[in-house]
């Protein structure tokens, strides 16, 4: 899972229209960086998820990420403006052969993306 920082900036500062270039143009970057098989969605917001396919080690999921990593220091050109983000990354791997749930799968990746959440607060 992946999610870019400037969105909600660039809406602000440059419009909707720019923040959907943005997405669109971040799509494309990440989707040059994977190999044939793998998908690319959009989740929500500024969120993507990347499913990789027949990964043999661990390290094929970090060569992947790492390739998207330095894919987005580059700038984007959106709405005539050229502009810098980055990702935050999270990584979530399932046992070969398993079959984890949809729901369990964003999740694990979620929390590896964003941290765990904090303790409840007391009432």
């Amino acid at each position: 899972m992946a999610g870019s920082r400037s969105l909600k900036c660039i809406n602000e500062s440059l419009g909707h229209g720019a923040g959907d270039e943005l997405l669109v143009r971040t799509a494309r970057r990440i989707e040059a960086c994977l190999r044939p098989g793998d998908v690319l969605a959009r989740v929500v917001g500024d969120q993507f998820t990347i499913l990789l396919d027949d990964l043999h080690s661990e390290s094929d999921a970090v060569r992947v990420a790492e390739r998207v990593q330095t894919a987005m220091t580059l700038p984007l050109a959106v709405g005539g403006t050229e502009v810098f983000t980055s990702l935050s990354i999270g990584i979530a791997l399932s046992s070969f052969g398993a079959t984890p749930t949809t729901m369990t799968c964003f999740a694990t990746a979620y929390t590896a993306l964003t941290g765990p959440s904090p303790p409840p607060r007391p009432p």
